[in-house]
């Protein structure tokens, strides 16, 4: 689960970038993401820490969405974040079915889920003017 823990910590580059563009808000999402990831990778057998880790990364999905949907209103960028969000819910369910299947190589598919959630996530913060 290293390699979890290590994607988790991915989450703090959009964090620092949404700080850095003065989008405190979704700085503050990003940050509270990558903790709530850390701390279910490193003691994934916690079911608050899975429900903590669920739950922060709903609301910064559909943050995000909705975000994408109102700030993200050129046509070529638009087309690579849907084939993004494609991928992101391609990595998550095969993560889960996987894992399910008890195959022990699920990790990397989690770890994409992860590597395309923040490539969206910086692809959706370099679309906000403020």
């Amino acid at each position: 689960m290293n390699e979890l823990i290590f994607t988790s910590y991915l989450f703090f580059i959009p964090a620092v970038y949404s700080y850095y563009i003065s989008i405190y808000e979704l700085s503050i999402l990003n940050t509270i993401v990558g903790i709530a990831s850390i701390i279910y990778w490193r003691n994934p057998s916690s079911k608050n820490g899975l429900l903590l880790d669920l739950c922060m990364s709903r609301i910064s999905g559909l943050t995000y969405l909705v975000y994408g949907y109102n700030h993200v209103t050129d046509t070529s960028i638009r087309k690579y974040a849907y084939v993004n969000l494609s991928i992101i819910i391609f990595f998550y369910t095969l993560s889960n079915v996987l894992y399910r299947l008890e195959y022990k190589k699920w990790v990397y598919s989690h770890m994409g889920f992860h590597i395309f959630s923040v490539v969206s996530k910086i692809m959706i913060l370099s679309q906000i003017r403020r």
